[in-house]
């Protein structure tokens, strides 16, 4: 409900005051003239008015004037008879300049009233006063006007009860007015306002208490120039402030206000938003705002928000179902994680998988639709932490769009492009994502909360799944992950553990017990299908060993069936044994593979076969001398059955050795062919 609307409705019954008077002036009964006056307020509103009850006129100095159960017609494509019921209306009158024949009203108070304001679907109230002739007439000239009235000086109004009505949403609200107050105190043109109540607004009660100053009622009637506002108080535990003016205070309209907003929680904000909030605070913003009730422009835009920060230029439609934002906007530090993850009111659950499987909150993806820009120095999204983050959103009907993501995480730069469509159920997430070199370490230390290996590495990811958590998401997903270290180090325990016998490698060689062992490079390209990847490239090579592995990461129940195979570079040193790996992902089960130890003691033992094609596409994430590519293109990395072992257990089923010497000269030729690419030469 607009509280300009009440003034309105002061207008339009000062105006039957005004009416009243110059009857009483004229030495007239009042009284004998209601039907009289009945007709001249329905020529000059276009609606009928009744008066249910006597018109008591009090003489003395100050002269009153007094009129029971008034009710005023609604429009005639309104949904029902009546727009306006007041019980009591009492008009207080200076006796002296009334003998003069100067009418002016002291203080009009209201008792009782009942008013209902209904909007159609085109945005029209059944508060344009006038007939339909004028009516039409006016719009179609462009011409606005009211009841004109000469003077009123204080205004108040008791218990008015206000429905209002909008077909454009299908919303109803109910104000109760306990108390509205305007007081000619100030001297300065200005009057002293003070409202109290409470707002319905679809089953959520908002109580209000305002108080400040504003134009005078007869340049509120005049429209002339802008009305002049300042105001401040609370509205359901908002704290704020407004001071500038309204072009049109009847309509909203022509805004210029600086505002001041402060609150504890964003919970006080959903009605205005129509959309779910986080439980998060405190709030605090500064703007200019500009625009209509409706559609406005929050410039100079200033937004704090618990620890988060957010500046720049918004514009703010909610006169659709759906909120509607378009900006741009910076921040020093913006944290996203409130508003990723469900808050319940309950504490999560004790993570026993790889992968967060917190609930993603994607309902507040079909609540509103946007545009937005946002540069942010630091950007939080639930335990990672990006830098220089630019995102621009793209959000419609449910459907996000991230594109450009570029962001520095741990140092280094990625880019990215992020797709969500929250109309699925499950939702739909796909997710790109490019760097080079970042921190393999700092990623291992997050997963494993280890680090394990140390150095920097080229990432290309494309993953496309559907759910409501990230382990759902990852867990049904489609795609690739493709990553190329260059030099670094690996734990030796981690390294030992994984295949026997590293340590005595390390200690033929004649080096100490090392907690880091080096490493030239490590290779990875796993595709991914229904939640399952499966490896088209595992390799990692150091100084002394090489190792190869086979297999696939059910990404869905967190498990893995992988084996690795070990070769020294030394031909004596033959100690190392391959493995498998397999069980939870968190706590793999890793034993010896018995046949490969037949094998070894047979000499048979080799490294595992990569497809042709699967270097080819790791050769844009590193140097063109990556060890691992030089590896294969050197043809070091030698043959072994298609199958990693023959879990059979006949000891003599291996591939032939023709097949995997093709397989090892056609990997040798893609690599030759990536190469010149890059432009590298050769």
């Amino acid at each position: 409900m607009r509280f300009w609307t009440i003034l309105k409705l002061a207008v339009v019954l000062g105006g039957t005051v005004i009416l009243i008077l110059a009857a009483l002036v004229a030495g007239s009964d009042v009284n004998a003239y209601k039907a009289q006056i009945s007709a001249a307020i329905e020529a000059e509103t276009g609606r009928k008015i009744v008066f249910g009850g006597d018109i008591v006129v009090s003489l003395g100095r100050v002269t009153t004037l007094t009129i029971n159960d008034v009710q005023l017609a609604n429009a005639a494509d309104g949904s029902a008879p009546d727009m306006l019921r007041i019980s009591e209306a009492t008009a207080e009158v200076d006796a002296w300049r009334l003998r003069r024949g100067e009418i002016v009203i002291q203080r009009l108070i209201l008792r009782g009233a009942d008013i209902l304001v209904e909007i159609d679907k085109q945005g029209r109230t059944n508060f344009e006063f006038g007939s339909e002739e004028i009516v039409g007439a006016e719009n179609a000239a462009g011409v606005r006007r009211d009841f004109l009235l000469q003077s009123i000086g204080d205004f108040d109004v008791h218990n008015a009860n206000v429905t209002v009505r909008d077909a454009r949403t299908g919303q109803t609200q109910e104000l109760q007015l306990h108390r509205l107050g305007l007081r000619d105190v100030s001297g300065d043109g200005l009057m002293r306002i003070a409202a109290r109540g409470q707002l319905d607004s679809d089953g959520r009660v908002v109580t209000f208490d305002l108080e400040g100053r504003a134009g005078d009622i007869a340049e509120l009637v005049a429209r002339d120039k802008p009305y002049s506002v300042d105001l401040r108080g609370s509205i359901d535990g908002v704290t704020l402030a407004a001071a500038g003016t309204i072009a049109d205070p009847f309509a909203a309209t022509g805004l210029a206000l600086h505002i001041d907003v402060s609150a504890d929680t964003l919970i006080p904000f959903e009605p205005l938003l129509g959309v779910v909030l986080p439980s998060l605070g405190p709030a605090r913003l500064s703007a200019t705002l500009s625009g209509t009730s409706e559609i406005f422009l929050l410039s100079d835009l200033s937004f704090a928000l618990a620890d988060s920060n957010v500046s720049g230029d918004l514009l703010v439609d909610v006169s659709k179902p759906r909120l509607n934002l378009e900006g741009n906007l910076a921040a020093t530090w913006l944290d996203l994680t409130p508003w990723l993850v469900s808050d319940d009111g309950t504490a999560p659950p004790a993570q026993d998988r790889l992968l967060n499987d917190d609930r993603i909150d994607f309902a507040a993806l079909r609540d509103f639709d946007g545009e937005l820009s946002i540069a942010a120095e630091t950007l939080v999204a639930t335990e990672y932490i990006f830098r220089a983050a630019t995102l621009a959103f793209d959000l419609k009907d449910g459907q996000l769009r991230v594109t450009p993501a570029e962001a520095r995480f741990d140092g280094r730069e990625f880019t990215g492009d992020l797709r969500v469509d929250a109309r699925a159920h499950p939702p739909a997430v796909s997710l790109k994502l490019a760097a080079r070199d970042f921190d393999v370490g700092s990623l291992f230390a997050r997963i494993f909360d280890d680090e394990l290996v140390r150095g920097t590495s080229g990432l290309d990811l494309s993953i496309s799944g559907l759910g409501w958590s990230v382990a759902e998401i990852v867990g049904s997903s489609g795609g690739h992950v493709r990553v190329l270290m260059d030099s670094g180090e690996v734990k030796t325990g981690s390294l030992s553990l994984l295949v026997g016998g590293v340590s005595e490698i390390l200690s033929d060689l004649g080096g100490s017990d090392s907690e880091w062992t080096p490493i030239n490079c490590v290779a990875g390209d796993f595709d991914l299908h229904g939640g399952v990847a499966t490896s088209r490239v595992a390799l990692l090579d150091s100084e002394v060993l090489r190792l190869t592995g086979k297999g696939q990461v059910d990404l869905a129940h967190d498990t893995l069936e992988f084996y690795v195979a070990p070769s020294a570079k030394n031909p004596t040193l033959s100690v190392a044994v391959p493995v498998n790996l397999s069980g939870p992902l968190v706590d793999p089960s890793i034993t010896p593979d018995e046949l490969s130890i037949l094998r070894r003691i047979g000499g048979l033992v080799g490294a595992v076969v990569f497809p042709p094609a699967a270097l080819l596409s790791l050769g844009s994430l590193g140097s063109h001398d990556n060890p691992c590519l030089e590896a294969v293109q050197s043809a070091e990395v030698p043959p072994l059955p298609e199958q990693p072992a023959d879990f059979s257990g006949n000891p003599e089923a291996e591939a032939p050795p023709e097949a995997g010497t093709d397989s090892a000269n056609q990997l040798i030729d893609a690599v030759k062919q990536l190469l010149p690419l890059r432009g590298n030469g050769e």
